[in-house]
């Protein structure tokens, strides 16, 4: 699709936004032609691994959900 349409799309990493918030943020304006206030800053949850359960728990609703 986006050859069809001669788009280039921005790739960015999960490890790249984590590791430094700022640089993709300014990436992305970039991208878009948009000014980033110096000032702002951007704000990172910390993200919280699941547990080998969680991810158990949702691949049985998932299969649930699908009918398998």
């Amino acid at each position: 699709m986006f050859n069809d349409l001669r788009l280039q799309p921005l790739t960015l990493w999960h490890e790249d936004v984590l590791t430094d918030p700022a640089a993709a943020a300014q990436q992305v304006a970039n991208f878009i032609g948009a000014t980033v206030d110096p000032a702002a800053t951007v704000m990172v949850p910390e993200i919280e691994k699941q547990s080998a359960g969680d991810s158990a728990e949702w691949l049985t609703r998932y299969a649930r959900s699908r009918g398998q």
